[in-house]
């Protein structure tokens, strides 16, 4: 296999990275799960190494790292950080603390990403050729339906990323090929586990909603604010809560007297839950500020939490030990290939 450090990117890879979110085993029609998929690898693409056997481009920037033997150039390094901000939900140029934290996250994706390709080959895996063709053939009919066309370059790149993509797939279906485990095992994450088979704790809620658009002048809202205030004060003294939500309240739960149901924590605005966690059964709320307007919250139960039983959650508990063995395994190969090959920093990069 040949080494290389590629060095920019033209134009076209923009098309590229929509290309390869439909082409990634996933069916045309299928664009959004696609793009959802593949954001996250594309951000990695390319750590600097080319599988091929046609002639490498040869490294135009500085050295970042090597890592077994292999060169990654900063250049790579850069384009993969600027992928990454350009996928990350960030406003303009991310803080500097953000920023350097992205770089260390994405340098050491690199790193990785080339230590199991290379782990890949020496396991004597090889590229599927035939599903790889049948990529390129799809993308290359995608940019012509668009008018445009790639460089030799960008197809060389591309061929490159979906080689590299292929083999650690490969790889990793290998690594996390795991034996069932037994009965003992499974109770044992069980029991070590009790978070994951716990119904949370829940709360049964009524609510009394005066409605005010969003929109609306102070003037409205002050009103609204004043009416929660006097009814606050009838439902101290006394007053039923269902028969004023029944009167009152524009929330649908207004027929059933205000009546909520159950709610599991998080279902609440954080303002609301907040207030809601402190009240004692039968207490009510201050009015808060909603969405769509005031409310006030009566807690009408409390329901702890409760672990499930062994016998009721065994089937799940045996796939999520399952899925933990897995991805155990895929790290442990990770730690074990940095150990035996050490990265050789030539930038100022943190290391892990």
């Amino acid at each position: 296999s040949s080494t290389t450090g590629q060095g920019g990117y033209s134009s076209g890879l923009i098309y590229f990275y929509k290309v390869l979110s439909i082409i990634m085993k996933r069916p045309v029609w299928n664009y959004a799960v696609a793009v959802n998929l593949m954001i996250t690898t594309l951000i990695l693409l390319l750590p600097g190494i080319s599988l091929s056997d046609e002639p490498a481009l040869k490294p135009q920037s500085a050295l970042f790292a090597t890592v077994g033997g292999i060169e990654i150039t900063q250049q790579v390094l850069d384009d993969a950080v600027n992928r990454r901000v350009r996928t990350t939900l960030f406003h303009g140029q991310p803080p500097a603390d953000k920023l350097a934290a992205l770089r260390k996250e994405v340098s050491s994706d690199l790193i990785d990403r080339t230590l199991l390709t290379q782990e890949a080959i020496k396991r004597g895996l090889v590229p599927n050729q035939e599903k790889i063709q049948q990529s390129i053939g799809r993308m290359n009919d995608y940019m012509k339906q668009r008018g445009h066309e790639y460089s030799n370059a960008d197809k060389q790149q591309a061929k490159d990323f979906l080689r590299q993509e292929d083999l650690i797939s490969q790889l990793r279906e290998k690594v996390q090929e795991v034996a069932t485990p037994d009965s003992s095992e499974i109770e044992t994450f069980y029991k070590n586990n009790p978070q994951l088979f716990t119904e949370p704790e829940q709360i049964r809620l009524s609510v009394i909603l005066l409605k005010v658009a969003p929109s609306s002048t102070k003037d409205v809202w002050a009103a609204a604010r004043k009416e929660a205030a006097d009814l606050l004060i009838q439902l101290n003294k006394g007053a039923d809560f269902a028969a004023q939500a029944k009167l009152r309240s524009t929330d649908p739960s207004a027929e059933k007297g205000g009546d909520m149901g159950y709610l599991h924590k998080g279902m609440l605005a954080q303002s609301v839950e907040r207030v809601v966690d402190k009240l004692e059964v039968g207490q009510v709320t201050e009015p808060i500020m909603v969405l769509e307007g005031i409310a006030i919250f009566k807690l009408t139960g409390r329901m702890a939490a409760v672990l499930r039983s062994f016998n009721s959650v065994n089937q799940r508990a045996s796939e999520l030990y399952r899925k933990q063995l897995r991805i155990t395994a895929w790290q442990a190969l990770k730690k074990k290939l940095r150990q035996e090959n050490p990265a050789e920093y030539h930038q100022l990069v943190t290391k892990d």
